[in-house]
């Protein structure tokens, strides 16, 4: 059981954390499930797919001159990467990790494919 508060919409939980929007999807967050260390997430609206391995969000976020561009983000350190996805108008393609042991993502940009390990990932 998972701790839920008022307000809040449906949580997505792994074994330890939990995901969900807040608001009206307007603030996102992550918290344990006993409603701890609760932070939230530089998104609006959280990805159907939740947090990957509890810890990785993939989701489009807007950066300044350079429109709408896909991020990982680790919950853990704080941390963004740009995937290299990025348009300045329009819905952008957000890759999606591989469920099973919701380890790898893998996603293409132009000619290039990317794998990223999130196992890997200290």
């Amino acid at each position: 059981m998972a701790v839920t508060r008022p307000g809040e919409g449906p949580l997505i939980c792994g074994t330890r954390a939990c995901a969900g929007d807040q608001d009206g999807g307007r603030k996102s967050f992550h918290r344990l499930r006993d409603g701890s260390q609760e932070k939230e997430l530089p998104v609006n609206g959280l990805m159907p797919d939740g947090l990957a391995r509890e810890r990785f969000l993939i989701a489009p976020v807007r950066a300044e001159g350079a429109g709408q561009v896909v991020i990982l983000y680790d919950v853990s350190t704080g941390t963004a990467a740009d995937l290299g996805e990025r348009t300045e108008q329009g819905g952008i393609q957000v890759p999606a990790v591989a469920r099973g042991d919701d380890r790898l993502l893998a996603y293409q940009v132009d000619d290039d494919l990317y794998v990223i390990d999130l196992a890997k990932i200290g």
